[in-house]
């Protein structure tokens, strides 16, 4: 049976147009990721004449992410997404100053590095389920890329997506990372660990937000310790975003980078986690399957 169509992709027809494609290749298991990102990417041949052109890819992003925010952690439709988004990644660049220019200004590689992603990312995240947004915080770094127009995706009702939404949607990042290691997505997994694990919230806030750390170990977690050595290089005063991601909360006060003092705390929260009475029973049990996960990981270390 088809699933409902969202008003907003309707709001222009691009985000229909890309919708549609995406809706139909996730609900047909006989059709061809590469045929699909060839006929994804072919729609944004018409915005690639100027730099701001350019920012429609967003609705790319914006679509794939919305649409793996509406499957469970462990549907096959993750990773007929992450096909999808592997394929696009092998599109050769459209031709063009505008995207030369982009390429130069962002130091990427169109379609290889997924341009644009980030923006989308800091979009969505403005609607998660957490009490105060990372980028409203006290030290939050204004360098980001996000001065644009909300994309359509975002609610009109000003309410945070569930948490389910939110823990569908880290899942999917956290296996797109695993397949395809972007630095910056990883941050995005370290910076659920110090939501989840190192900040004094509430319950109700626990229960927003364990889960979603919790998939960053059960699909990225082996990948994130393996690169831990390159994240704690890259933390530094000279680099707020950086900095931010990875000081510690109010409940870690040891050394800052992901270090095994760090991961021992992260793993010991987990344990912890999934024994308080006063959480949800899926909380407790994706924080206990977090928990066994690390310590595999330690094993296999």
């Amino acid at each position: 049976m088809a699933r409902q169509r969202p008003s907003w992709v309707n709001k222009t027809l691009l985000t229909s147009q890309v919708y549609d494609v995406i809706e139909g290749f996730v609900s047909s298991p006989n059709c061809e990721a590469s045929e699909i990102a060839t006929s994804l990417t072919s729609l944004f041949l018409p915005f690639t004449r100027t730099r701001s052109d350019i920012e429609n890819v967003d609705c790319l992003w914006g679509t794939i992410f919305w649409t793996a925010s509406t499957f469970f952690p462990g549907a096959t439709e993750h990773w007929r997404l992450i096909e999808l988004v592997r394929e696009i990644q092998r599109i050769p660049a459209p031709p063009g100053e505008a995207i030369s220019a982009d390429e130069d200004a962002n130091g990427h590689e169109w379609w290889v590095d997924l341009p644009g992603w980030t923006r989308v990312w800091a979009d969505l995240e403005c609607d998660a389920p957490i009490t105060t947004p990372i980028r409203n915080r006290k030290g939050a770094t204004q360098e980001q890329p996000m001065k644009f127009t909300p994309g359509p995706w975002r609610r009109e009702d000003g309410k945070p997506m569930s948490a389910l939404a939110w823990t569908n949607l880290n899942a999917f990042a956290a296996k797109l990372y695993a397949q395809t290691p972007l630095d910056y997505l990883g941050l995005i997994g370290l910076q659920s660990f110090l939501e989840a694990l190192e900040k004094d919230i509430s319950p109700r806030d626990l229960d927003n937000v364990v889960p979603a750390a919790a998939c960053w170990v059960l699909s990225a977690g082996k990948s994130l310790w393996d690169n831990s050595e390159e994240f704690g290089m890259a933390i530094n005063e000279r680099d707020p975003i950086d900095s931010l991601t990875m000081s510690g909360g109010e409940l870690y006060t040891g050394t800052r980078g992901l270090s095994d003092e760090r991961w021992t705390f992260w793993k010991e929260r987990f344990a912890i986690l999934s024994k308080r009475l006063d959480l949800s029973p899926n909380t407790r049990l994706f924080a206990s399957q977090a928990f066994d996960e690390m310590k595999c990981i330690e094993v296999r270390k």
